[in-house]
């Protein structure tokens, strides 16, 4: 069992872990992350846990990073073993001092400048650039171990690879976050994802028609079962609603799997291929296809005053899904969008 020093009781007691959603401020940013905290069995009162603080603190710094895009910790591991080569070499070669990256593996926020250029070195090419100019200032055992590992991953098989998924994979890394309310409590399902766009834009749609339809599928789902299909955060952006960083989202699969077309100043989202709901339940293809036999429909016929309620949200704000979901009742969606709490 778990003890720990509880200042009511004056004494060493048991404690049980609650989790909830906590709203922070860091340097102006409001973030809403998932924590953990601990409370004493025998009184109820919060108690401290070295271990637990630490891993909340972990969680709101990430969500930082997150929310002001800036590269990850895990990230900067991750190009230090792509490359196998140190993070003092790596400092040198990008002409830093020697221990600036070292001092970001600490905790240390990285400025928008240095991140940008650690998060484009993930491809392999923009990396052999920057290798070629700098190598000269690496020992001859750190040269080899890079040269090695560039090798086998510009091999043509490989580069088209990796060319063809990276987009994905930096999605994947961004939306990486634990389940709450900003995502519906589910990680992030970037193939289902693309599976519903594809439903949905087979025909061509609005791009703030399509943000609208995903956010309305997410939410309907979420009133249902507790929980979202893609596990996205969703923003307010100006009178509409949209998928957190959606330009960034929709770009990542522009030429694999959908295509921007203008016309009369908006944007059209049109698929390039047919989509697959192999991988959705019965429950989750009931409200996507419902979803779409009323794409034509204005706004407001499916969830009543919906501008209004989204104004109640700051600008820019993530739209927590327990407050989304206290906006819809099943009789404002009619014709079997949701018909009843199964």
């Amino acid at each position: 069992m778990n003890k720990t020093y509880c200042r009511n009781c004056e004494k060493e007691t048991v404690y049980v872990i609650k989790t909830g959603i906590q709203e922070s401020v860091v340097k102006g940013v409001s973030i809403h992350t998932q924590v953990e905290h601990a409370y004493c069995q025998e009184c109820g009162a919060k108690v401290f846990v070295p271990s637990l603080s630490e891993k909340n603190l972990s969680r709101v710094d990430e969500a930082h990073r997150k929310r002001i895009g800036r590269i990850q910790l895990p990230e900067i591991l991750n190009l230090l073993e792509q490359y196998n080569i140190g993070a003092k070499p790596l400092s040198l070669m990008l002409n830093w001092g020697e221990c600036t990256i070292l001092r970001y593996l600490r905790g240390q926020l990285p400025d928008k400048e240095h991140s940008d250029r650690l998060l484009s070195l993930r491809d392999p090419e923009v990396f052999s650039n920057l290798f070629s100019e700098r190598k000269g200032i690496l020992t001859g055992v750190a040269r080899r171990k890079v040269d090695k590992s560039l090798a086998d991953q510009l091999k043509p098989d490989t580069k088209e690879n990796i060319k063809r998924n990276m987009p994905k994979a930096a999605l994947l890394l961004f939306f990486d976050q634990e389940p709450g309310d900003c995502n519906g409590n589910k990680s992030f399902q970037l193939e289902r994802f693309v599976q519903a766009v594809l439903f949905l834009a087979q025909k061509g749609i609005p791009v703030t028609r399509l943000n609208y339809l995903l956010w309305l599928t997410d939410v309907l789902h979420y009133k249902r079962k507790k929980e979202s299909i893609f596990g996205v955060p969703y923003r307010r952006f100006e009178s509409a609603v949209a998928p957190d960083r959606h330009f960034w989202i929709y770009g990542a699969l522009t030429e694999t799997d959908i295509s921007f077309i203008s016309l009369q100043n908006e944007w059209i989202v049109q698929a390039l291929h047919e989509a697959d709901l192999g991988g959705f339940s019965e429950s989750e293809q009931e409200i996507i296809k419902n979803i779409r036999t009323r794409e034509s429909r204005p706004t407001e016929d499916l969830i009543p005053d919906i501008l209004q309620k989204i104004s109640m949200i700051k600008p820019f704000h993530e739209i927590p899904f327990s407050l989304a979901a206290e906006w819809i009742s099943y009789g404002s969606v009619k014709e079997g969008v949701l018909t009843n709490d199964r």
